[in-house]
């Protein structure tokens, strides 16, 4: 896929961020909230969304940790180039149902 931009950063730090922040305190406080509300699913916007390595990484592991949910992310970035690597990365991933452009 042409349109999928790297980055070295991002992938370096996509792990920590998730088991270290969105994995044991965002989304388990968010799920909980969601479940007292009797809501099955949770939206997300993301802002400065890059190149897309921090999304499709989220969404992978959301999707493994919490399958009693769905989610929608919206990544957002000022950059066009950025935006097309985002599609392109869900569409590679088969993530285009969580991901929306």
């Amino acid at each position: 896929m042409g349109d999928i931009l790297e980055s070295p950063s991002a992938e370096r730090n996509k792990a920590p961020i998730w088991d270290m922040v969105l994995g044991k305190s965002i989304f388990p406080k968010l799920t909980a909230l969601a479940s007292a509300e009797k809501r099955a699913d949770l939206k997300v916007l993301e802002l400065a969304a890059g190149c897309g390595v921090h999304t499709e990484h989220f969404v992978i592991s959301f999707n493994k940790s919490f399958k009693d949910f769905a989610i929608e992310w919206t990544p957002s970035d000022p950059d066009r180039e950025a935006r097309l690597s985002i599609d392109a990365r869900a569409k590679a991933a088969g993530l285009q149902r969580y991901i929306l452009p």
